[in-house]
């Protein structure tokens, strides 16, 4: 009999997504289950039915791979990119992807590595330039700067495993499940006017770094008009890449 579109997609799931690779998926299905996975694919002289599976069953976990390379750029350029394929390699084994967006693919890995990866993507305008320049005219006092900032990061650490449980993966979500709808809408309100902030003083620095280049050719404003022109072109075709 055969198989039906349902059955066809849920036996090459099993067989491309078993973390200890096709053949050993394969070999666990039971009685009629695994005549049937065998003659899903037809197999060549160059590739058999098995060898063609792998080279989707190998696809498959690159890419997750990849994409957890691109959440934790840091930790990859620490351990190098050969342990770095290892480690994850046995974190899969250990915490296969079960959830449709592979943004949450990481959620498994320790805390202190989440904690560290977003504290090592917390730099920015504000930290280059004034912070320096801060810390330059006024010293050791100009450690309460980025004070809130650090203690927000030292907040997230003991509250990132209670926050898990939620099973939500966006601050909206999670005041939404805590509290009601009303609460999502103002967190969202609230975390538009925090990001439009954070990007006009990231544009206006990018500006400022543009008219010190070229003093005499490209004044302040322009140049941050500039500077936020690129940002949005660069971000437009890479989101449509």
């Amino acid at each position: 009999m055969p198989l039906n579109l349902h059955d066809t997609q849920s036996l090459l799931s099993k067989l491309i997504t078993s973390p200890e690779g096709a053949a050993s998926a394969l070999a666990a299905l039971q009685g009629g289950e695994h005549t049937r996975a065998g003659g899903l694919v037809r197999g060549d002289a160059r590739l058999s039915s098995l060898e063609r599976i792998d080279v989707y069953a190998d696809m498959y976990y690159y890419r997750i791979r990849d994409c957890i390379a691109d959440d934790f750029p840091t930790l990859r350029a620490v351990v190098g990119a050969a342990h770095f394929h290892n480690l994850i390699t046995d974190y899969l084994l250990q915490h296969p992807s079960s959830h449709f967006s592979l943004r949450q693919v990481g959620r498994s890995l320790p805390a202190f590595v989440l904690v560290f990866t977003l504290l090592s993507s917390w730099i920015g305008a504000g930290s280059l330039f004034a912070g320096a320049e801060n810390a330059y005219r006024n010293g050791f006092a100009a450690l309460w700067q980025p004070a809130g900032g650090w203690a927000g990061l030292l907040l997230i650490y003991f509250i990132a495993p209670r926050a898990r449980k939620f099973a939500q993966y966006t601050i909206p979500d999670l005041l939404e499940a805590r509290y009601n709808q009303t609460a999502r809408v103002l967190g969202v309100i609230a975390i538009l006017f925090a990001y439009t902030a954070i990007a006009s003083y990231q544009l206006r620095g990018g500006g400022d770094i543009l008219h010190l280049i070229f003093p005499d050719a490209i004044s302040s404003t322009a140049a941050m008009y500039i500077v936020t022109a690129f940002v949005i072109v660069f971000t437009a075709l890479g989101g449509m890449a």
